[in-house]
């Protein structure tokens, strides 16, 4: 995933977003201040979740081999990659052989 297309206008975005969240988090801000970090706070949060969505779907669509645990297997991101695709994986393996000795 760090080395993806769109990988880094997510980091840009992620340091857009602390920069307004430490402005947030200073108690000497303006209350104007606060007030526009708060609304671009939830601006960039809802993009940074798209564009990260974007970037795992983007290396879902084009992988050959998936991995992934039985709570990633399960996560709604790859939920949509399975719908956008139309079609399920030829062959789940699934190993559990660690939680045996639990």
């Amino acid at each position: 995933v760090q080395c993806a297309d769109g990988t880094e206008v997510v980091n840009d975005v992620r340091s857009e977003l602390a920069s307004y969240v430490k402005v947030l988090s200073d108690e000497k801000s303006r209350y104007s201040d606060r007030r526009v970090a708060r609304r671009e706070v939830k601006i960039l949060r809802k993009e940074l979740r798209a564009r990260e969505e974007g970037v795992v779907a983007d290396l879902l669509m084009n992988s050959d081999v998936v991995l992934a645990t039985n709570v990633g297997a399960g996560s709604s991101t790859l939920s949509k990659y399975l719908q956008k695709r139309g079609e399920g994986f030829d062959l789940v393996v699934i190993d559990e052989a660690a939680q045996a000795l639990e």
